[in-house]
């Protein structure tokens, strides 16, 4: 019986902690590349605003409405 526990001991540490790790480690993955993400939109909106992209000053300016 002391085989059949230590066999069953290490079956949930395995299930337990290693599937854990992995599972975090694809959570933390996905969360830094969202930030990633973000930042690089954010980047490009500045760059935008501040005009160095070609074409971008007619961009943002604003063009009146008539109405």
């Amino acid at each position: 019986t002391l085989y059949f526990s230590q066999f069953t001991f290490n079956a949930v540490y395995l299930v337990l902690f290693i599937y854990d790790n992995n599972i975090r480690q694809r959570l933390m993955s996905n969360s830094s590349n969202r930030l990633v993400e973000k930042k690089l939109m954010i980047n490009s909106e500045r760059s935008l605003k501040q005009g160095k992209f070609p074409g971008s000053q007619a961009a943002a300016q604003e063009i009146p409405v008539e109405v």
